[in-house]
């Protein structure tokens, strides 16, 4: 069956507009990645701690310190749990957004002051290096 391109456009008035790069990243066309790999490299070098990596997954970076996950990296953003301890260090002023869909609200990381970014990898480890895994 066709339709008009009149009884489309009168349609169109009732709908919102859709944005291209929302759905976009969700389909992951054309090998399109969220955050850029240059980007992390930055991350980590501004944390400038030893026995800090990353990891890709599903598009996006965790970071890590000695092996226990302290950041979250997506959309060339840089997100930290919220925690008592990342509370008291960044403040209740500090920027929260949503990594990913579905996901828990997270502070937002302003990875261009090295010093705070260093201590809060910290502050994260230290609350996180006990904490038992999750058995499978």
């Amino acid at each position: 069956m066709w339709i008009s391109f009149n009884h489309f456009a009168s349609k169109l008035t009732y709908c919102q507009p859709i944005d291209i790069m929302v759905l976009r990243k969700k389909t992951k066309k054309e090998g399109f990645m969220a955050t850029d790999l240059n980007y992390i490299k930055y991350v980590v070098e501004q944390i400038d701690l030893p026995d800090i990596s990353f990891k890709k997954m599903f598009g996006e970076y965790m970071v890590y310190y000695k092996a226990v996950p302290v950041l979250l990296v997506c959309d060339d953003c840089v997100f930290v749990k919220n925690l008592k301890e990342t509370s008291e260090l960044l403040g209740e002023d500090c920027e929260q957004g949503y990594p990913y869909d579905g996901a828990k609200l997270h502070y937002v990381l302003d990875i261009d002051n090295s010093d705070l970014a260093r201590q809060t990898v910290i502050a994260v480890y230290n609350c996180r290096k006990d904490k038992p895994k999750k058995s499978k």
